[in-house]
């Protein structure tokens, strides 16, 4: 975790950390201990899987305390970078313990975007991760033609799911 954290290159592990936790521990504790912890494997698949596990563990808290919120509102951002690479982010509020939280949901990446493509992917995250579209009350978008055209934009797809609901704009200056 803490290689995680420091955001530093998993070989971290054995040019720093082994190499001086070993003899602290043969120290402090003896040789048995430091013989223990020699055995603990740091391979690129172990700190990878570890760090996978701490990933999907957040996001797990993150959509349980989404679902236990009575209400919840979604950001969606459509952007495309200098790739030429779309990318919708997706952004949620909601109600944990007695405080608003904000909390990025998803972030997915196309290299050509169609409108149906954005509301489709969202309908698919809440899918999958059990969120109740009866529980969105409003829905947050920068103003792209893609978030709302009258046809397949995303804001016309999602009051298709949920008639009640209240949009907003976002709006911003150069």
């Amino acid at each position: 975790m803490l290689i995680a954290k420091s955001l530093k290159s998993h070989n971290i592990r054995e040019s720093l950390i082994k190499p001086n936790l070993l003899p602290a521990t043969e120290l402090i504790l003896g040789k048995d201990s430091a013989n223990k912890l020699s055995q603990i494997s740091l391979s690129d698949d172990t700190v990878k899987g570890r760090i996978d596990n701490l990933s999907q563990d957040t996001k797990d808290q993150i959509l349980d305390q989404e679902r236990d919120s009575p209400v919840f509102a979604i950001q969606c951002d459509e952007t495309t970078d200098i790739a030429q690479c779309s990318q919708l982010l997706v952004f949620a509020r909601f109600v944990s313990g007695n405080c608003v939280k904000e909390e990025m949901l998803s972030v997915t990446l196309w290299i050509v975007v169609q409108q149906q493509q954005l509301f489709f992917d969202v309908s698919n995250f809440f899918q999958e991760n059990q969120l109740p579209w009866d529980s969105l009350v409003a829905v947050g978008t920068d103003g792209a033609p893609a978030m709302l055209g009258l046809q397949s934009g995303f804001i016309t797809k999602v009051r298709e799911k949920k008639s009640i609901c209240c949009r907003y704009t976002l709006h911003t200056s150069s």
